[in-house]
């Protein structure tokens, strides 16, 4: 009768250990979006040409926006929209610097840009490319909440100009 007593306690404290005991110290989590919604790269009226070789675009005209109040305490992705006119996309290089001057880049070989309604609305022939942007430079919560700047360069100069009309992002994590 002791062996099933014993038995059958060590069965209940397996049962309660296995489904976590007497509640977690832990406040469950909630998703929580940021965003700098589409406007133009000068934030007024129109776009900036892209820089041509080695240069970005200018830094004095290009647009810095502020990512204020945003709720995200564990950072999971980072979306970067461009509204892009340019023949050949795929020359081109995005760096995306936050606030605390961490920056990450890309290039826009291989990646097709769409006709989305809201990139059309600021220039009829730009192309829309979201991109996924690596999330490490930024994933210090600290490094979210300030400007936020954008730059293009055109690695193949001699071709024409392109413009870059406008950008957006998104960001998406967790709060506690």
């Amino acid at each position: 009768m002791t062996t099933l007593k014993t038995l059958g306690l060590l069965l209940t404290l397996v049962g309660l250990t296995s489904c976590g005991g007497g509640g977690s110290p832990y406040v469950a989590t909630t998703g929580a979006d940021c965003a700098l919604p589409l406007k133009y790269a000068n934030g007024v009226s129109s776009g900036i040409a892209i820089a041509e070789s080695s240069d970005w675009t200018r830094l004095n005209t290009e647009l810095s926006r502020p990512l204020a109040a945003c709720p995200i305490e564990r950072l999971q992705t980072v979306s970067l929209g461009l509204c892009i006119r340019h023949d050949r996309t795929g020359e081109l290089t995005v760096k995306v610097t936050g606030p605390e001057n961490n920056s990450t880049s890309l290039s826009l070989a291989g990646k097709a840009g769409v006709a989305d309604s809201g990139c059309t609305g600021l220039d009829p022939l730009a192309r829309q490319f979201r991109l996924g942007l690596d999330i490490a430079p930024f994933s210090p919560m600290t490094t979210l909440d300030g400007p936020w700047l954008v730059q293009v360069r055109d690695s193949q100069p001699g071709f024409g100009s392109g413009t870059l009309t406008g950008w957006s992002l998104e960001l998406q994590g967790l709060q506690w």
